[in-house]
Formats: structure tokens, C-alpha cells, sequence
């Protein structure tokens, strides 16, 4: 189920030129809670959903580690892309060409942005 108001949102966005890029930890996949498989198969339909609404999302960048992970592929104390630190963000900007000082990052956990 999209948040209400998230399709306009990133709409508006789109129409304002900008690229959306998602950047998420999924420490779900660390705790055993679904496989990474099943992290791409949400994410695709999170986007394909935003899309049949007129809402693109140009990237989508998942982590799945976490310092308490139950499989250890998983296991990394504090691994550069787990939100706050800035892994996936600088692999999206190298990727797509993005200038992080005409940016914004929209959080729903202040954790992530700090």
C-alpha cells in the first residue's frame, strides 16, 4: 500500500526535473525476515506501482546488512551503505550524474538522516 500523497509527491518532483532515487536499508533480509529476491521483487512493484500513477523513480538502491544480522553474509558492524552513512547516496550520484548540493533527502526516521 503506497503512503497517501506519496505518488503526487514524487509527481511534483519529476515535474520540477528532478531524478527520485530511493536509497533504503533492508536489515529485514539480515534478520531472516525475506530474502534479498524477495527485497527486488517489493522494490520493483513499489516502482511500478508509483509509475502506474505517473510517478517515476529513476533508481532504487536497498541494504540489506546489519551489525545484528542472523546470516552472516548479512553481518557488518556498520557497513558504508546503511543509512546514515552515505554508501548508497554517493553510488547514486556517481551513477546518475547527480550534484548532491542541489539535492534533498526525504527520510521517514530521523536515525537515517543524522
Amino acid at each position: 500500500v503506497l503512503i497517501p500523497g506519496a505518488p503526487e509527491a514524487v509527481r511534483r518532483l519529476n515535474a520540477l526535473g528532478y531524478l527520485v532515487v530511493i536509497v533504503t536499508n533492508q536489515s529485514g533480509v539480515a534478520r531472516g525476515m525475506f530474502s534479498e529476491e524477495q527485497m527486488h521483487r517489493f522494490n520493483d512493484l513499489l516502482v511500478r506501482r508509483l509509475a502506474a500513477k505517473g510517478a517515476r523513480i529513476g533508481a532504487v538502491y536497498a541494504c540489506p546488512f546489519h551489525a545484528d544480522a542472523e546470516d552472516e553474509r548479512y553481518r557488518h558492524p556498520d557497513h558504508p551503505d546503511r543509512k546514515p552513512n552515505p554508501g548508497m547516496i554517493l553510488r547514486a550520484a556517481a551513477d546518475h550524474g547527480i550534484d548532491l548540493s542541489r539535492s534533498y533527502l526525504i527520510g521517514d526516521r530521523q536515525s537515517d538522516l543524522e
